[in-house]
């Protein structure tokens, strides 16, 4: 595809994009919408039909894109894996192959896991593979709700996991698996959401848990990307409608908030206010991995924003990346939308914002009704004009227009 030349890397705007439908036909469900340079990207259909639009029409060549398909059967739920789902009994032994576990949500939409033996205990050396596979636009949100494993320094937090019983997330970067954080001691992590259609979560024990529960976590496919406000659009990946007839203020956040937000991703929140209405967004905690100007150049994820949807005709703030002081955005406009775009590298807590739909007092000039010479009026044809210095002549009978001049027209 054609390679971006100005910095911007939302697909938004993109000329040349690949669209992929989760169905048969146009209208199903966008999962996903690629363009600039993109390299390992995956798909997994949630029924046994996809629908993939090539779209063309920007100056610039391209060389395309090629990819390969696959078939594959419905994972099922089997009495083996329901047994180490719902299993909270003694410990399970250390070997690997006694604790793998996959999940698709072809099986269940929801659940949890435990570590091996909670809240019993679990033994030392043991290693644990959670292993989750997503369909469609769906990513994995994990959720943990206890959190105490053994540590060598009896600290809440362990500087480093090194060497630490911990659980570490991995995400599918490049086609490669890729660690996001490690986490160990007895303070509950954030949540954690994947970036694609696979997630996989890694116990690691080291030491007995010498009476340390161990960890407990609730899975979810989610479609919203872990945002809890607006009106999600099914004909974008990642993208919100908020109007001032459903909520004259409220609450947006990045994927995932407060946890850390996904890898290239892309979101949208669009705002659409009534006429003689101003949109204000207010930033209480903003942490954008990237270094100003956050453009390409500094591999920057960041925040934009628009006053109008496409960027050829709309006026563009300046990008917004890095942790930032609480901020406000005020736009004098009916319409507004913020994009948010993270890249493939580094990671951050994303945003939190809230919005107002402002009324704004409309006036209109009443000007004095001889406005140039040979006007004439009664008391029933007074007007109010809003651009009356530009009107040379103007004669009114009846209430009705006879004759008008304006300047620049003959």
């Amino acid at each position: 595809m054609a390679r971006q030349s100005n910095g911007v890397l939302f697909c938004l705007d993109r000329e040349d994009v690949l669209k992929a439908h989760d169905g048969g036909v146009v209208l199903a469900p966008v999962v996903a919408v690629l363009c600039n340079e993109v390299s390992n990207f995956e798909l997994i259909s949630t029924s046994n039909q996809l629908y993939l639009e090539f779209a063309s029409s920007s100056l610039w060549p391209g060389h395309g894109f090629t990819a390969t398909y696959h078939f594959e059967p419905v994972l099922e739920m089997n009495a083996d894996l329901m047994a180490k789902l719902t299993d909270t009994g003694p410990a399970v032994s250390a070997t690997r192959s006694n604790c793998d576990i996959k999940i698709s949500s072809d099986m269940h939409k929801q659940g949890q896991i435990f570590s091996p033996g909670f809240p019993v205990g679990y033994l030392s050396s043991t290693k644990c593979r959670y292993e989750f596979q997503a369909t469609g636009k769906e990513r994995i949100r994990i959720v943990f709700t206890y959190f105490n494993l053994a540590t060598k320094s009896n600290k809440e937090v362990a500087k480093e996991c090194n060497g630490e019983d911990s659980v570490t997330p991995y995400i599918s970067v490049d086609g490669r698996w890729e660690k996001l954080e490690s986490f160990c001691g007895t303070v509950t992590p954030k949540p954690v959401l994947s970036n694609g259609p696979r997630l996989v979560l890694e116990f690691t024990s080291f030491n007995s848990s010498k009476g340390s529960g161990g960890f407990r976590a609730e899975y979810k496919f989610v479609k919203d990307f872990a945002v809890r406000s607006g009106k999600q659009l099914s004909e974008y990946p990642c993208a919100f409608r908020y109007t001032w007839q459903e909520a004259m203020s409220g609450n947006i956040h990045s994927p995932n908030f407060p946890g850390l937000y996904p890898r290239d991703t892309e979101c949208h929140y669009f705002f659409h206010g009534a006429v003689h209405q101003k949109i204000k967004v207010h930033f209480h905690f903003f942490d954008i991995e990237g270094i100003h100007p956050c453009d390409t150049a500094t591999d920057s994820d960041y925040v934009e924003f628009f006053n109008f949807m496409t960027k050829d005709e709309a006026k563009m703030y300046t990008r917004h990346c890095g942790q930032l002081d609480p901020f406000d955005i005020v736009v004098d406009r009916r319409f507004f939308r913020v994009t948010f775009r993270s890249n493939d590298r580094l990671d951050g807590h994303g945003f939190n914002a809230t919005y107002h739909f402002i009324d704004v007092k409309h006036t209109r000039k009443v000007y004095p009704p001889a406005i140039a010479d040979h006007t004439t009026r009664s008391v029933s044809d007074l007007y109010m004009l809003t651009e009356a210095p530009t009107v040379r002549s103007l004669t009114l009978t009846n209430s009705k227009c006879i004759r008008m001049k304006t300047r620049g027209f003959p």
